[in-house]
Order: structure tokens, then sequence, then C-alpha cells
């Protein structure tokens, strides 16, 4: 891609014109933050267009797109990191030189124009067909969307945080139901006292043996309790049966599925409404909102 000429394609546009052309007309994935990034189409991975050179940082490409900077192009063809296949070539240079041939005539602010109102028009449309009358009902949707997924995930997490101790709870109910009658065993074994027989002797201790012979059995048994110990198990918190545990995860399994059903419908929505404003706010020229706080939408 000829991105140095490119920068110079969008001089009647806003630094947020020049994204969405990207974004929508050439199917570029955009990502702001502290450095800006493209991905091509087709593209394995994003490309920081800093890593291109100083006339290509968001200062630049800003200055760039006012006039304030002018940038000689190269000979030399720059390519975003991985270059774009041979299929897709043809169109997207020529779409772009014959765009790049108009920069500088009267005629490109007509096609700006064109651009700017199609896009409009599309917003516009599909505010209408969601019954967003105001700026005021399209943040107020968002937000109401935001929140409704930041619950979604919340839950979903909570979800997930249980089901988890629920396989570890019923992992150590059944290694202790196996290993409990080992384990009382050898406790049985460790209150024998010898006699003075055996102690003259130096007989070993009949628990001594036992623990030898069931070692792994006793270990896992003692790890169970102290599991149950820590979980306030015992005397007032009955340990749970495994069916009872059972019923609850799939409980939880079936929440989960649900939360997830409408989890990605949401967030695709957000998104939608998002991309609304930023139209509104581009072409009413209203700040509406402070960009630092609008960084990550074309991107989220």
């Amino acid at each position: 891609m000829y991105f140095s000429r490119f920068c110079g394609f969008f001089r009647f546009f806003s630094y947020e014109s020049f994204l969405t052309v990207l974004w929508v007309g050439y199917s570029c994935e955009v990502k702001r933050g502290k450095h800006l990034s493209i991905k091509i189409p087709d593209a394995a991975r994003f490309a920081r267009l800093k890593s291109l050179g100083d006339d290509y940082s968001e200062e630049a490409i800003r200055e760039r797109i006012l006039g304030k900077r002018i940038v000689q192009p190269k000979q030399k063809v720059t390519a975003l990191v991985m270059p774009i296949p041979a299929t897709r070539v043809p169109k997207l240079l020529i779409d772009i030189e014959a765009k790049l041939q108009q920069a500088c005539s009267p005629g490109f602010e007509h096609f700006a124009t064109i651009y700017n109102l199609k896009e409009m028009a599309k917003t516009l449309i599909f505010l209408q067909d969601s019954g967003i009358g105001t700026y005021e009902e399209l943040s107020e949707k968002i937000q109401t969307l935001d929140k409704e997924h930041g619950g979604r995930s919340t839950r979903i997490k909570e979800i997930e945080a249980r089901q988890k101790e629920i396989s570890e709870l019923q992992r150590n109910i059944g290694t202790y139901n196996k290993t409990k009658d080992t384990y009382n065993e050898y406790i049985r074994l460790k209150k024998y006292t010898q006699t003075k027989w055996e102690k003259f002797r130096n007989a070993a201790h009949p628990a001594d043996g036992y623990y030898e012979a069931c070692r792994a059995d006793i270990t896992l048994c003692q790890a169970a309790k102290n599991y149950f110990n820590e979980h306030g198990y015992g005397k007032d918190k009955k340990i749970p049966t495994i069916h009872s545990l059972k019923e609850e995860y799939a409980k939880l399994d079936t929440e989960k599925r649900k939360l997830y059903n409408g989890y990605r419908k949401i967030r695709d929505e957000a998104v939608a409404f998002k991309m609304a404003r930023q139209n509104v706010n581009m072409f009413l020229k209203e700040p509406h909102q402070p960009e630092r706080n609008r960084s990550h939408e074309l991107s989220r």
C-alpha cells in the first residue's frame, strides 16, 4: 500500500473520517491506543504506523491531513508488515490510485461530500430503525448495553469460579470417601499403647508399619481433611453430598449457556451504536465526548 500518498487522499477529511474510511471503505482493522495500528485485509497481525517512520505517527498523520506537513512520495513501496495478497492488489491499488489522482483537484471535495452523505444516511437509517431520536437516547442506549454486557460478564466469571470450587470439593469428597477407612484404622493404631515387654524389645509400633504400607491413602485423606477445615466444613457446616454438588453444577452450567447466548449479540450491538455515535460526532462536528475517551471505540 502506498501509505505515504494514501494519507494525502484524506486531505479534505478529519482524522476521524480518515480512520472511518480505512475501516469501512478499505476493510482495514484500526486499533487506537498509545500507538495507532492498522491491519490490512488478510494480514496476520496489526502493524504500528509509527514503525514506518516519523511521518506516520498519529500527530504526523493529523498534520498531513490538515496540510501542515508535506511529504514527498517515495518510489519504493512500503508494506504494512504483511503484503497484500495478489488477488486483492489490482482492485485495491487501482481504487487508491484513482482517488490519489483526485486528491488535489476541486472535484475531490465533491467526492468527500458524497461519501460523508452516504455514511450519514446509513447512520440515520440505523438510528431510525433502532428508535433513537436524540443524542441523549443514543448515549443512554450505549450505557445500557455496556451495563448489560458487563453484568453478564461478571456473572459468568462468578459462575465459573463457583464451578471450579464445586469441582475441587467433589474431588476432595471422593478422595476422602475412598481413603477414610484406611485413615481411621491408622488413627486407631496410633492410640495403641505398647506393653513394657514390647518396649523392652524395642518392637516397632504397629501404627508405624501400617503407615508405611498405606502411606499414599493416609496422605491423601489428611490433605482432604485439611481442605475441609480450610473451607469451614466441620460441625457447623456439613459437607455436601456428591449428588447435590452435581445438581448445583448442572444448574450453573445451564445459566452460563443462557448468558453466553446473548453475550456476543449485546457486544456487537454495543459496537454498532458506538460507531453510530462516532459518525454523529464527526458529521455534526460537535465534541459531545472527548476524543481521549473514545480512543478505543474503533477497535472494541
